[in-house]
């Protein structure tokens, strides 16, 4: 907490000395200008020293703009990352928090969630006693065995997080994936999931145990970014870019620390 609170007075201190600084430049040039009319001709030592006010005063004010706006922003966004002023906003912890929330199994507890990029996905999961329709999985005793796959080859945005047992997914925004189906058993009855409610299409793959991970390949990608490929055992997979920082504006201020916590518990349980 006192980290954020010296960072924003220093943010702060760093406005008023530019825009102090910017005032005191173009009270030199109007000084300047006044004293000089009536001169004829103008003392070219007088010209040239305004034009340098002018111009430090300019910079000082561009530099205090290039402060304020981040800071700005981070007014707009969100209150220390914990209120959410607009739903939409992906780069805000609260919007995180509730879009996982949905698909954390009874009894655990998120420790760490982030925003990612994925590159490319791709997901594979079983379901018995169930029968298939245009959007969703309904139950039906003695009904079918349907394996969904689903997988997005294009760039899109991701919530990830890790709890005591599972790796959680959910969409910062509503994409649209395209999905594969096939009716035939698959290779262990422990890797089918029962039916018992409604299940949609699009709630599909958000929720892996640890136990299930295969590897985690980690590697340094650009501007303090990691390139992450995480695969299952059964085939599901996703390329992650994971960003140093969660947007701009401070809506996600412990999105460094939970990436490495979260690439710390996955990469511990590929092993």
């Amino acid at each position: 907490m006192s980290y954020g609170s010296n960072n924003k007075n220093s943010g702060l201190g760093r406005v008023l000395f530019g825009f102090v600084v910017s005032l005191i430049c173009f009270g030199v040039f109007a000084y300047l200008f006044f004293m000089s009319k009536g001169m004829n001709p103008v003392d070219k030592t007088i010209v040239q020293l305004s034009q340098i006010a002018v111009l430090v005063g300019i910079f000082f004010l561009v530099l205090t703009f290039g402060h304020a706006l981040p800071a700005y922003i981070a007014g707009k966004k969100s209150k220390g990352g914990t209120q959410a002023t607009d739903p939409r906003d992906i780069f805000v912890e609260a919007n995180m928090r509730r879009a996982l929330e949905k698909y954390i199994p009874d009894g655990e507890t998120m420790l760490a969630g982030i925003h990612a990029a994925v590159k490319e996905s791709s997901v594979t999961c079983a379901f018995k006693d169930c029968v298939l329709t245009e959007d969703e999985l309904l139950p039906e005793a003695n009904g079918e065995i349907v394996t969904v796959s689903k997988t997005k080859y294009s760039m899109y945005d991701l919530y990830i997080s890790v709890t005591q047992n599972y790796f959680i997914v959910a969409d910062c925004q509503e994409n649209r994936y395209m999905y594969e189906f096939d009716k035939k058993p698959v290779k262990s009855l422990d890797e089918i999931e029962l039916v018992t409610e409604a299940i949609r299409l699009r709630d599909v793959g958000k929720c892996f145990r640890l136990e299930d991970i295969q590897s985690c390949d980690v590697k340094k990608g650009m501007a303090g970014s990691l390139n992450c490929v995480l695969k299952m055992k059964n085939g599901s997979y996703f390329k992650l870019i994971l960003p140093k920082t969660g947007g701009i504006g401070g809506g996600m201020p412990n999105h460094e620390k939970y990436r490495d916590d979260i690439v710390a518990c996955l990469s511990a349980r590929a092993r």
